[in-house]
């Protein structure tokens, strides 16, 4: 059943086109890179990546996915050489260039950029290769999220609560993700003012803004209750799985 609900979820995936615009553009710019090289998609879905850096001149292109009805899909392009695998799993036969990777998840490191430090090749460029993670303070009045039901969400990281509320003021940096050297959590801290702590991450490669939890759907905001100046966050990667470690300090 999980094999079938991942495949769902790629079929969501592909409804933010701001994403795809932006992730192709970024592809466009780094063009140069890709030109006449061996390239890696890594989480390669239904390959859309794949084609567009096929198109953009690369001499081979490897779509690596792990999930079998997706892979299957994936068979039929003939232009791209498909792999059923992990990327951090997966042992290429040459060289590799450039990776193409979208590991990126609400929480910034929650989704699959771990695997990136687990890699079992060296490629010369990641692309993209960092993201931040910011959050901001704001006060939300609702006719169903009221006290009682703040308390039941007391520590609890919760994606969409407010999905009609996309412009928040995500000003208070939290963490950045750089390729090649790892997580850095930056600060812990928020003002004592709203009754809520949104939280959104934006992609970067090199010195260029590429998209954010505000400007594609595919990344949601993440809310929680706030109860408090100060919380810890940290992420625990085990078989495969990033979880995120939060709760607020007492």
């Amino acid at each position: 059943m999980q094999v079938v609900d991942e495949f769902l979820t790629f079929l969501g995936i592909y409804d933010d086109v701001k994403r795809e615009r932006a992730l192709k553009k970024l592809l466009l710019k780094e063009k140069e890179k890709i030109k006449g090289k061996t390239v890696v998609e890594a989480g390669a879905g239904f390959g859309i990546f794949s084609e567009w850096m096929k198109k953009l001149g690369a001499r081979k292109v490897y779509a690596v996915e792990s999930n079998p009805l997706v892979y299957e899909v994936r068979r039929e392009k003939r232009e791209i050489t498909p792999v059923l695998s992990t990327i951090e799993e997966f042992e290429p036969p040459e060289k590799i260039d450039v990776l193409f990777h979208e590991f990126y998840g609400p929480m910034l490191y929650d989704e699959s950029l771990a695997a990136l430090e687990r890699l079992k090749f060296s490629p010369e460029w990641v692309i993209p290769d960092r993201g931040r993670l910011l959050c901001g303070v704001v006060n939300v009045k609702d006719k169903v999220v009221k006290d009682r039901v703040l308390q039941a969400f007391a520590g609890v990281l919760i994606t969409d609560l407010f999905p009609w509320i996309r412009k928040v003021p995500l000003t208070i940096p939290v963490a950045v993700w750089k390729y090649g050297e790892g997580l850095r959590i930056l600060n812990c801290e928020v003002p004592e003012e709203g009754n809520f702590v949104v939280f959104g991450m934006e992609i970067w490669h090199e010195k260029n803004f590429v998209c954010s939890s505000l400007t594609c759907t595919n990344w949601p905001l993440v809310w929680t209750p706030r109860l408090g100046r100060r919380f810890k966050l940290s992420f625990e990667w085990k078989d495969g799985i990033t979880e995120v470690l939060f709760e607020w300090e007492t």
